[in-house]
């Protein structure tokens, strides 16, 4: 399973979880780039190279956070906090419990829907560049 971090989306398909985290403006982007961090050490005990969890962060997500964030509204800013609070407290993976760390992480991304279409739309174009 290889969990991805990019924007703040959950895409779960077949049993597999793809997290796509979106960061934000200022000290939100660094927050977003904070919890990726995190979430990449807490999937290393599954990350066994037998086909278990895989955790990235694109190191240029922060960057491209501070362009595409201008476009998204103060609520799009509080649901992505919502989801980072909720992401904090997913617990480490553990080895054979790869699916239930993958379903906290979905679970976290509920609100996802409710995001902005402007927002969603300045994060999948790379915040206009």
């Amino acid at each position: 399973m290889n969990i991805t971090v990019r924007n703040v989306a959950a895409v779960c398909a077949a049993g597999a979880a793809a997290l796509l985290v979106a960061s934000c403006s200022g000290s939100i982007c660094d927050r977003g780039e904070a919890v990726g961090k995190s979430l990449s050490e807490k999937a290393k005990p599954c990350n066994t190279g037998d086909g278990g969890i895989t955790f990235t962060v694109d190191p240029n997500e922060k960057q491209r956070c501070e362009r595409a964030i201008k476009s998204c509204s103060g609520e799009d800013i509080a649901i992505y906090n919502r989801q980072y609070d909720c992401l904090e407290k997913v617990s480490t993976c553990q080895k054979g419990s790869e699916f239930a760390f993958a379903a906290e992480i979905v679970a976290c991304m509920k609100e996802s829907d409710k995001i902005s279409a402007a927002c969603n739309n300045a994060f999948e174009g790379d915040g206009g560049q």
